[in-house]
């Protein structure tokens, strides 16, 4: 069996080389048995949307860190991927992690597995879904224990997961602008249906959890209707955030991808959950207070490199801010925002380990010759010293 998983991995190889003229196999990304160092740099995309996969070799094509290595995407899904991390591997006795990809083979005749080791790591999938089978955290420890720098970082990703840690942030923000400044929906924060004795303002919209695209929300009338659905919150171990329900014309994301915006404006779904049913999704202008809720939201948890702001624009004229995450574009908003930009920057700006600079190891050691050779400038005063060899 192992001799037929090698000729396989063979075959894959050639097939890879005719079709990017990229070494996928020999680079020291997959294994430590690898002949050839620092081929290339392997860019793991965590995206559960499966026609996206094909798409993402196209956003990375062409794509090179400074010193000139080729960086590949091994895209996979969370319920594809198998992760162990050490804290000492191989000679260097560093920090790694190897994760197995569970993939379907070209012609269809099965699966076959694929080991990489990721040099850096890009998600597009929610980390935590509906339900306890969609948690997937765990994997997310892992990448976290062997160092391996993200974009977003692990800790902005995992602090996401939960909406009350997030809201608390954009509650400084609030304080630090100001209310006309950065407009944000009052809200209250229920942790246990023991707490909820005194109700929001009514109609209010009720959310359960940590779920998002329309799961666990509800409309509430009146304060009657508030206690009967306590008595449901006391079934489980759940919180919930109550908000005033306002009467929608459209919705507002502001999206930031590094340094370019886009704004949206989203209307006639024809339900009061608006991200659900049939809608109208137009690009509008970019206004400087929208400019400045990205700038103020992609500082959220050490900074952002990925970062949306949803908002809604009420029948009275007035706009209110509702939460601000890390959107999940497809890879076809990557190649319209960074149309032209051949060059990829691993770790960005604002990846950090443990609140630090990732560890280099040897997967960086040609590149970071190589950029100090070059005299790279860096537009930054906050970064540590053992990334301005990396980052723009």
């Amino acid at each position: 069996n192992n001799n037929l998983q090698v000729r396989e991995r063979r075959k894959d190889t050639k097939r890879s080389k005719s079709m990017w003229n990229k070494l996928f196999a020999n680079n020291n990304c997959v294994t430590e048995h690898t002949k050839s160092r620092a081929a290339t740099v392997a860019v793991l995309v965590v995206d559960g949307t499966r026609a996206h996969r094909d798409l993402w070799a196209s956003v990375f094509s062409g794509c090179t860190t400074k010193s000139g290595v080729p960086v590949v995407p091994e895209v996979c899904d969370w319920d594809s991927m198998h992760l162990t991390a050490y804290s000492e591997y191989g000679a260097s006795r560093e920090a790694a992690a190897f994760v197995d990809i569970v993939e379907q083979k070209p012609d269809g005749g099965g699966t076959r597995v694929k080991t990489v080791r990721p040099n850096a790591c890009l998600i597009r999938s929610q980390v935590r879904g509906v339900t306890p089978s969609q948690d997937y955290r765990n994997l997310l420890y892992g990448l976290q224990f062997a160092g391996v720098p993200c974009v977003n970082s692990l800790q902005s990703i995992l602090s996401f997961v939960e909406r009350p840690w997030v809201f608390g942030e954009l509650l400084r923000i609030r304080d630090r602008l100001g209310r006309e400044n950065f407009p944000l929906i009052p809200q209250n924060y229920y942790p246990s249906h023991r707490s909820m004795l005194i109700g929001p303002v009514f109609p209010a919209v009720i959310k359960v959890g940590h779920c998002h695209a329309g799961h666990g929300k509800l409309v509430i009338r009146d304060h009657h209707a508030f206690q009967d659905f306590a008595s449901v919150m006391a079934i489980d171990n759940h919180y919930c955030t109550g908000e005033p329900f306002l009467d929608g014309e459209y919705d507002l994301r502001i999206q930031k991808i590094g340094n370019c915006y886009r704004a949206y404006k989203r209307s006639g779904t024809g339900q009061w959950k608006t991200n659900t049913g049939t809608s109208v999704l137009e690009e509008i202008e970019l206004t400087p207070q929208y400019k400045m809720w990205a700038d103020a939201a992609s500082q959220l948890f050490g900074g952002l490199d990925i970062c949306a702001v949803d908002a809604i624009h009420g029948t009275d004229g007035k706009e209110y801010i509702l939460e601000a995450r890390p959107p999940l574009p497809p890879p076809t908003a990557f190649e319209q925002t960074h149309a032209g930009e051949r060059h990829c920057d691993w770790p960005g700006p604002h990846t950090r380990v443990g609140g630090h600079a990732p560890h280099e190891g040897p997967h960086f050691a040609e590149a970071r010759a190589s950029a100090a050779r070059s005299a790279v400038t860096v537009h930054t005063n906050s970064l540590p010293s053992n990334l301005k060899s990396f980052v723009r």
